[in-house]
């Protein structure tokens, strides 16, 4: 499955994923697209912006973990994010 963070700027993967969907579901749904890989598992990268870690900031990104198993021979296994997957239409999907 692949895992869905929501994510502050300056920070990737914290905490636990908000949910675990198939990788047809997040490209149906989400309109998410191999162009979208920004980076290994091993690696990681940061969203947005560094110097707003601020404890009090509301998430703003949506991230999508896709680990081997998902990910299969036309995706990459990583981290994906789109600016165009906004974090209001992710919610109402999964509620």
């Amino acid at each position: 499955m692949a895992k869905i963070w929501f994510v502050k700027d300056g920070m990737t993967g914290q905490g636990d994923p908000v949910s675990e969907k198939p990788l047809a579901w997040c490209i149906r749904n989400l309109g998410l697209t191999s162009q979208d890989w920004k980076a290994d598992l091993d690696s990681g990268f940061t969203v947005g912006d560094k110097t707003d870690l601020s404890p009090y900031s509301n998430s703003r990104w949506v991230v999508i973990q896709v680990d081997e198993d998902e990910a299969g021979s036309k995706w990459k296994t990583g981290y994906y994010f789109s600016p165009s997957i906004k974090i209001d239409r992710v919610k109402t999907l999964l509620s």
